[in-house]
This record gives structure tokens, sequence and C-alpha cells, in this order.
């Protein structure tokens, strides 16, 4: 009886030592990744079984740094896969002015991914739910328009190192909550309704014959009023897709129907066509009644939640509502990177 006594003491006594050699080994690793911003083979491996936090998010929600780590390793994947020396770039983040720029890379990516996921909470917050359907099919639809489903499987997995799933994860499933949001706007904001009935009287003025210019300036939104609606001239890759698809064909001086964007509704008139350099122009105006946009609601959201960056040398910055770096020269470089070098390739993609 004795002897089991002092077996199960021993067991016991075994097992609090595990529990604090582990709990002093997370706690190690915490304060090196947090405290000191430090990297290296066991964090990496460490932070791909313990969900250590990137970005909280209200409280209830949060990014990991594995899932950050992930798309930061796919986006260097990318550039490495790339030959921009065509273009008369060269982008190398092994160099001291490289690993700045992929901190950049780095900050710029958890900012979008918060945004993803405050934009998810936000939909489900509307009711919108995403089926497994319909992100196979939205999958199958991306996959199409990009060429042979075979090819492009490839090429996801040699540019990223994604699967599908990844794919999924990654693109579809945030561009088809923003696209559902858009929806959610158009058919239910008490603004797109008024938005909606002002377009719907510009245009009869229209049919009626008034001039395009005086129902511009009495009707549409934005700073191109006071010039009776004229924008400029574009190429059909400028414009929003639905815009684009509108005005390649229109014949000069011919006005369109309404058109809804995710950002409102539009009346658009080609006022003039020439190709440069073998890329049809179009010069256009147009009547636009605004609508809150997704860009609104993830603005409201951020001013109501609580978000939190415990990554070292990065903070949620509230006046902003951005990833932002704590180091002041790391500011100034990316400052002189957007000012100066704008078709830097190193901030061209992601």
């Amino acid at each position: 009886m004795e002897h089991q006594e002092q077996k199960k003491v021993r067991l016991t006594t075994m097992a609090y030592s595990v529990i604090v050699l582990l709990l002093s080994y997370f706690l190690i690793i915490t304060v090196l990744i947090y405290g000191f911003g430090i990297k290296n083979t066991l964090i990496s491996w460490t932070i791909k079984i313990l969900p250590l936090p990137a970005a909280m998010v209200d409280g209830s929600r949060f990014i990991t740094i594995s899932a950050l780590e992930n798309n930061l390793k796919s986006v260097r994947r990318f550039y490495e896969n790339q030959d921009f020396s065509q273009l008369g770039l060269r982008v190398d983040f092994t160099t001291l002015d490289g690993k700045k720029r992929l901190k950049i890379k780095e900050k710029n990516l958890l900012n979008r991914m918060v945004e993803n996921l405050i934009i998810e909470m936000i939909a489900k917050e509307k009711g919108i739910q995403l089926t497994d359907s319909e992100i196979s099919a939205e999958v199958n639809n991306k996959i199409n328009e990009s060429g042979n489903r075979t090819e492009i499987i490839e090429q996801l997995q040699r540019l990223y190192g994604w699967s599908i799933s990844e794919f999924e994860e990654n693109i579809v499933k945030p561009d088809l909550y923003q696209a559902k949001l858009t929806e959610y706007i158009l058919n239910n904001d008490p603004q797109s309704t008024v938005s909606r009935k002002k377009i719907g009287e510009a245009l009869r003025e229209i049919k009626d014959g008034r001039d395009f210019e005086d129902i511009a300036k009495k009707y549409s939104d934005g700073y191109t009023t006071k010039d009776g609606g004229s924008v400029g001239w574009f190429s059909a890759e400028q414009m929003l897709p639905s815009i684009s698809e509108a005005v390649i064909k229109l014949s000069v001086g011919q006005t369109s129907e309404i058109i809804e964007s995710p950002v409102g509704y539009h009346i658009i008139k080609l006022t003039d066509k020439k190709n440069e350099d073998n890329i049809d122009k179009f010069q256009i105006s147009q009547i636009f009644a605004k609508i809150r946009t997704v860009a609104d609601l993830l603005q409201e959201k951020q001013n109501n939640i609580k978000i939190y960056i415990p990554l070292k040398g990065l903070y949620w910055n509230e006046k902003d509502d951005f990833v932002d770096f704590n180091d002041q020269s790391l500011k100034k470089f990316e400052d002189n990177i957007f000012n100066n070098s704008p078709d830097d390739a190193s901030l061209l993609f992601w």
C-alpha cells in the first residue's frame, strides 16, 4: 500500500514537473517573440503548433503569428519566382534595405488580414454566411477566368506554395464577403434607397432630353459635379469592371443606363474615344449617386472595437486605423519609398 502511495506521489510530481517545464518553455518563447522580436528555427516550429496571436480584434477574434508567417512566406516566394529584370527592377530581401522592405510587406499583410477579419465579422452580423457551394463556385469562376485549371493550380503552387484550400482562404473568401456586403448595402442600406431614387430621377431627365452637364450638376455626388460630370480619359483596365463593361458598348455621345458598382450608382456618357499605343482610351462623364461602401462599414467598425497588435515593433494606429511601425526610421524608410519610388517592385504586389 505504501509502495503504491509513493508511486502515485512520484507520478504526480513528474506530471507537475512536466507542466512547469512546458509553461516555462512557452513563457520563454512568448518573451522572445513579443519582448525581443526574435525569430529562429525553434520559434518557427513553436508558432506552428501554438496559436500565438499577431493581432487581437474585439477581444474575441485573433490572427495567429503562424497565419501571418505563412502569408509572408507566400509573398516572398512570389517575388523570388518573378523575373523583374525585364522591367529594369530587382527585388532582393536579403540586403539591409531588402529586410526593411520585407518588414513593410509583413506590416501591410497584417493590416490586410485584420481588415479581412473585420469585414467577415461585419458580414456575419448582417446575417451573411458563405456556403461551401458558393465558395467552390467562386473558385471555379476565378480559375476559369484565368485560364486552364491544371495550369492555374500549378501556378498557385509554384508562385505562392498554395493549395486550392489556401487559395480559398486567402483570396476567394475575403472577396466573397466584400461582394456580399456590397450587395447587402445596395439592397438594404437607407442611403442606397435615397441614391437609387436620385439616380432614377436623373435618368428620367436624360431621357426627356435635358442637358447631361446640367443634370450632373443637379444630381451628381463627388468632385466632378462642378465640371458637369466630366471625369477624363481612361482605359478599360483603369475603370471599375461594371463601368468598363458598359463603356465599351457605348458609341461616342451615347449615355448608359444605370450602372451599379461597389461605390454607388452611375450613369455614364461616352464623350470621346481614341487609340493610343494600341490601347483604347475613353473620355467619359458621369452622374454619380454614392452609397455607403464596405470601406465605410469597416471604418465604423474599427472606430468601435479594440484592436491590439502585440508583435514587437508594431502597433495599431487608432488615429488612422491601420497597423503601424513603432520604429521611426522604418516609418521614414517606408514614406521615402512611397513618395520617391512609387513603382518600387517590392511594393507593387500584395
